[in-house]
């Protein structure tokens, strides 16, 4: 008995440390008043080719995925990259499509729909855009599909399982020995 409190209270302590990692790695947005608030005038996104209207227009509608509207008070939102993104950049985000790249001057959004967030350098845009673009076609990369385990591991839904895992089995290892 004694054995099973010990081991709950440590998986406790583990599953509060992931918490707090997750609550120390979310994103916070803020909203822009000025279009020189961002520190680029052209912003990125990353796509596939069914955005494409005509050469030089294209149709970008918000994201509808739980995930990609967490940060933005679960509003659909189109993420933009706050000029040419870093690897960094590229790698704290998650880009389903990267067929082509599409550059949008700021001033072509509406200002109101706008928020910023910091820590990536990434603007989101709580409307769909349909407007001139330069776009530019990407060659496919071979290993575009592969997961990486620390991409797997730092993800909030393994943290979260894992956070959920460790409080919850010790829990009912405790009370079915009790009852």
């Amino acid at each position: 008995m004694k054995d099973i409190l010990s081991i709950s209270i440590v998986l406790v302590l583990v599953a509060l440390f992931w918490i707090f990692l997750l609550l120390l790695r979310s994103k916070q947005t803020k909203k822009i008043t000025s279009y020189k608030d961002l520190p680029g005038t052209e912003l990125v996104r990353y796509c596939s080719k069914e955005v494409i209207i005509d050469a030089h227009t294209v149709h970008l509608k918000p994201s509808g995925t739980e995930v990609s509207n967490y940060t933005n008070g679960k509003k659909p939102t189109l993420w933009f990259f706050v000029g040419e993104p870093t690897l960094w950049n590229l790698s704290k985000n998650a880009i389903t499509s990267k067929e082509i790249k599409v550059t949008i001057p700021v001033s072509s959004l509406e200002i109101t729909k706008l928020t910023y967030r910091t820590q990536d350098l990434v603007v989101g845009y709580t409307n769909e855009y349909i407007g001139s673009a330069r776009i530019e076609y990407l060659k496919p990369h071979k290993n575009s599909k592969r997961l990486s385990i620390f991409k797997i591991i730092n993800s909030p839904i393994f943290i979260y399982s894992a956070a959920t895992v460790s409080v919850g089995l010790p829990m009912y290892y405790l009370f079915s020995h009790l009852l």
